[in-house]
C-alpha cells in the first residue's frame, strides 16, 4: 500500500509542475480581470467609476419655495402665551446674606485654627548668576548644583 501511495504522489505532483512549466494558470484569456500591463481608462475615469455608486437623481428638488420656508419657520417658534410664566421662589429672611460676610477671626466652634503664615521663602544657595541672568536652559536647581563650575569654565571667578 504504501508503494501504491507513493507512486500517487509521485504523479500528481508531477502533473502540477508539468501544468506550471507550460504556463497553464487554469484561466482563459478571457476569464482574467485585466491583461498585464492593461489600463483601463485614465485615474480621473477609475476614480469616477469606483466612486460610483449608480444613482444619479436626488431625492431632493433642490429649491424651496418662500411659502414653505415662511411655513417651517411659524412651526419652529413658539406660539404667543404657550408657556406659563416661571412662579417667583420665596424669599425667606436667613436666606439671603446682608452686608459682608463674618471676618475670619471668628471661626465657629469646632474648626480647626486658621493656618499659621507660610515661613519665609530659603535664600538662593548657589554662586551668583552671570551678568546676562540665568543661562538659557537652565533651572535654578542646577544653577544651584553645576553653577559654580559654569563660571569657571567661562572665566567669570
Amino acid at each position: 500500500i504504501a508503494i501504491i501511495a507513493f507512486v500517487f504522489v509521485s504523479a500528481a505532483l508531477g502533473g502540477i509542475l508539468v501544468m506550471r512549466r507550460s504556463g497553464a494558470s487554469g484561466l482563459s484569456a478571457g476569464e482574467e480581470l485585466l491583461s498585464p500591463g492593461e489600463r483601463v481608462g485614465a485615474a480621473d475615469d477609475r476614480r469616477a467609476a469606483a466612486f460610483d455608486i449608480g444613482e444619479k437623481e436626488s431625492d431632493t428638488s433642490g429649491a424651496v419655495s418662500a411659502e414653505e420656508l415662511a411655513e417651517a419657520m411659524a412651526d419652529s417658534m413658539p406660539t404667543p402665551g404657550g408657556l406659563a410664566p416661571l412662579p417667583a421662589l420665596p424669599t425667606l429672611p436667613g436666606m439671603v446674606p446682608a452686608g459682608m460676610p463674618p471676618a475670619a477671626s471668628t471661626l465657629p466652634a469646632g474648626m480647626p485654627p486658621a493656618p499659621a503664615a507660610a515661613p519665609p521663602a530659603a535664600a538662593f544657595q548657589g554662586p551668583p548668576l552671570p551678568p546676562g541672568g540665568l543661562p538659557a536652559g537652565w533651572t535654578m536647581e542646577q544653577w544651584a548644583h553645576y553653577g559654580a563650575e559654569y563660571r569657571q569654565r567661562m572665566g567669570l571667578d
